[in-house]
């Protein structure tokens, strides 16, 4: 087998969301080159002209880009058009590591051979679909009167002839830190936590001003919609006390609660929906079945349970699943399982190999990097 030359570059330093697209090309470098011969190396680009630089320069055979959300979309899309123009070129695969399941950059699929995102809408017809923000959840908050900022607009029509190069990579279940705290709750699920936290949600606001305006509006409404509950049940959230806690405390509490309810952030998937399911509470989050992603981790009141973007179903179905402890212990398993066996079957590694074999041979050799029955490893 020829080896390949992988080169990842972009900005992901000042970013934590950035940095957890790039964490399965470090933790799973040396399988990457054992078992598949593929030779990862690193070439940060802090900017959109250090970017430019290194697509021109680079010394690969697929080079993976990834760069700020925040840029001038003519910008980046002139540097992505001046490497796909390079005499031959390395195969370019661009890693969007936006929240939203939209993105302002579709239009790079026309200049690269890939285009993975972390999550994308199932139906991909509906990014054709007329939008007035360009994201399906920020139009659903405008038509709750949530006033739109002037201007605001994070998506872009797909390229209908260059649709087949968008794919679903990894999301935030590959980040090390995750990683860690499963190997951690495992250890403690040999004395199993007093839960006597009914239901928890700590999460941040943001402030109330227009460059916030959907992610505020939403978790206040997240908060306050818990407020039914208060009577009955132990509930510990931001709704009446916003102090930031460490975050030992908020996982001990997470530890300790019966349900962690996840509200959407920038992006219907985020963090606390996998720290929720390590630490075996059970997931309660924003129907997200219009979404592809891996892992899949919801799948509807099997790994979690989905309640109504208006969330006026979220008192009844937490108070259904206080009430029956079976039910409720059945769908934390099965959440914790499947995000277990992603992380020992190197579910990130087995992506990256199949974006490789996809650009370097065609789709229909990727099909073997996931079928392949490698051992599972530890986590």
């Amino acid at each position: 087998m020829q080896r390949t030359r992988v080169l990842v570059t972009g900005n992901w330093q000042a970013d934590a969301i950035a940095e957890h697209m790039v964490v399965p090309f470090r933790y799973h470098r040396q399988v990457l080159l054992w078992r598949h011969d593929i030779a990862v190396r690193f070439a940060p680009a802090n900017s959109l002209s250090e970017l430019d630089r290194v697509l021109t320069e680079a010394e690969a055979d697929v080079v993976f880009a990834l760069s700020d959300w925040s840029l001038p979309v003519r910008d980046t899309l002139a540097v992505f058009q001046r490497a796909a123009r390079r005499p031959d070129r390395p195969a370019l695969v661009y890693l969007d590591y936006f929240d939203q399941s939209s993105s302002p950059y579709f239009a790079l699929l026309e200049s690269v051979d890939l285009y993975i995102k972390k999550q994308l809408c199932r139906d991909r017809h509906a990014y054709q679909q007329p939008s007035p923000t360009g994201f399906a959840f920020a139009d659903y908050m405008a038509r709750q009167q949530v006033p739109v900022p002037a201007g605001w607009y994070f998506g872009s029509p797909l390229p209908e002839a260059h649709t087949h190069k968008l794919v679903v990579g990894w999301n935030l279940a590959t980040a090390t830190e995750l990683r860690r705290l499963v190997r951690a709750s495992a250890l403690q699920r040999v004395l199993p936590a007093r839960r006597h936290i009914d239901v928890h949600c700590r999460v941040s606001l943001g402030p109330d001003k227009p460059d916030w305006w959907y992610y505020h509006h939403h978790r206040k409404a997240a908060l306050e919609a818990l407020r039914p509950l208060q009577g009955d049940y132990r509930v510990v959230s931001s709704l009446d006390d916003q102090r930031r806690i460490g975050y030992l405390q908020f996982l001990n509490e997470l530890r300790h609660s019966k349900i962690g309810f996840s509200p959407f952030g920038w992006g219907e998937i985020t963090y606390r929906d996998f720290q929720c399911i390590a630490c075996d509470a059970l997931l309660v989050k924003p129907d997200v079945s219009h979404l592809e992603t891996r892992p899949d981790v919801f799948v509807p009141y099997e790994t979690y349970v989905p309640v109504a973007w208006d969330l006026s179903d979220l008192p009844e179905k937490c108070a259904y699943y206080l009430a029956h402890a079976d039910e409720r212990e059945r769908i934390v398993r099965n959440a914790r399982q499947r995000l277990v066996d992603y992380l020992r079957r190197d579910g990130g590694c087995l992506a990256i190999v199949e974006a490789v074999r996809t650009v370097r041979h065609g789709p229909d050799a990727a099909a073997p990097a996931l079928d392949e029955r490698q051992p599972a490893t530890s986590l």
